[in-house]
C-alpha cells in the first residue's frame, strides 16, 4: 500500500461565518502575501492559539511562584548580580 503524501491526507475542515468586510481585508491581506486564503487563516488561528497557549502557561507559573513564595525583586537582582561574577 503506497503512503499518502501530506497534500493527499484529508484534513477536517471548518466553516465560520464572518461579515464581508472582513472577508475582503482578509483577501487583501492573503494576497500581499501572494498566499491563499485558507493558508493565512491557518497561519493567523496558529498564531493566536500559540499566544494564548503562551499566555496560559505564564499564568499558571505565576500561579505557581505566588504558592511557592518567590523572591523580591532586589533579593532577584542581588543573586542575579551574583551569578555574573
Amino acid at each position: 500500500m503506497a503512503l499518502k503524501t501530506a497534500s493527499a491526507i484529508k484534513r477536517p475542515r471548518i466553516s465560520i461565518d464572518i461579515d464581508p468586510d472582513l472577508r475582503r481585508r482578509i483577501r487583501i491581506a492573503a494576497a500581499r502575501r501572494d498566499i491563499s486564503v485558507g493558508q493565512w487563516c491557518l497561519e493567523a488561528l496558529v498564531e493566536r492559539l500559540e499566544d494564548e497557549e503562551d499566555a496560559f502557561e505564564g499564568l499558571a507559573a505565576l500561579e505557581d511562584y505566588r504558592k511557592h513564595g518567590g523572591m523580591s525583586w532586589e533579593e532577584y537582582k542581588r543573586l542575579r548580580g551574583s551569578a555574573k561574577t
